[in-house]
């Protein structure tokens, strides 16, 4: 007994050493950290779905890996972070993403190529596509497009978003309410004349806009940074989208359908 506490007293430093990476390695891989004022908080969880194999993901304007092309995660700090994605041959989306401790925050990147596919149709397909822009109208207050949680439409020449608050299971929009009062916010004003307002094919939180002869991605949070992208550049141009969410355009004649 003797013997041991000797050996004890006499390696006291070394095994303190190796009882403090001991404890840190066990918070470390129990997802705590060290935070701000020494505070120990638990890692968030940011997930990235949808982004195009080979998009590199920059946090807090540092490179944090590459995409495969399938669910991309990175463990976080709770707080507010920057996240970039940034595809070959597309515009660099920006978010600020807000993580909560052992929460798994899930984004979906609006990725747009600078140069849009776009397949010519005729026949029927292009009867069909005619027809969709045809029955094109702009969203008002009174007949909104209905984007998850958000009622989008055009008023005074704005593009304009409000909470559903009335749709079961709807929290109030962030950008849109303050100290629990919600009110219309103006997501977009140009100054020439807004043609056509459309959902974004497969996102929620994202329009086609359609202004002249341009049409252009648009993110509905209008808190910066707001992605904003040009899609399309016509001669004569109208928009619409099809019953499966494609949009299409008519432009000096001729009739596409975009790869968006």
């Amino acid at each position: 007994m003797n013997e041991f506490l000797a050996y004890l007293q006499r390696y006291r430093a070394v095994i303190g050493v190796i009882a403090v990476i001991a404890i840190g390695v066990a918070i470390y891989v129990s997802g705590l950290r060290i935070g701000p004022g020494l505070t120990i908080a638990r890692l968030g969880t940011l997930e990235i779905t949808q982004a195009p194999a080979g998009a590199q993901v920059f946090i807090d304007y540092g490179l944090r890996g590459v995409t495969k092309g399938d669910l991309f995660s990175a463990a976080l700090m709770p707080g507010t972070h920057s996240v970039i994605v940034n595809a070959q041959n597309g515009y660099p989306w920006e978010e600020i993403v807000t993580i909560g401790g052992s929460a798994v925050t899930k984004v979906d990147p609006v990725i747009v190529r600078k140069t849009v596919p776009r397949a010519r149709l005729t026949d029927a397909t292009r009867e069909t596509a005619l027809d969709a822009i045809a029955s094109t109208t702009l969203p008002t207050i009174g007949n909104p497009l209905s984007m998850n949680c958000a009622l989008v439409y055009v008023d005074a020449n704005r593009v304009i978003a409000e909470s559903a608050t009335t749709t079961p299971g709807c929290a109030p929009l962030p950008y849109a309410c303050t100290n629990g009062t919600c009110s219309p916010t103006i997501v977009y004003a140009p100054a020439s004349p807004i043609k056509a307002v459309l959902p974004y094919p497969d996102h929620q939180d994202a329009i086609v806009v359609q202004v002249d002869e341009h049409l252009y991605a648009l993110e509905i949070d209008p808190r910066a940074p707001q992605f904003f992208a040009p899609l399309y550049d016509g001669i004569q141009l109208s928009a619409g989208a099809e019953k499966s969410g494609e949009i299409v355009v008519k432009d000096d004649g001729l009739v596409y359908a975009l790869g968006l």
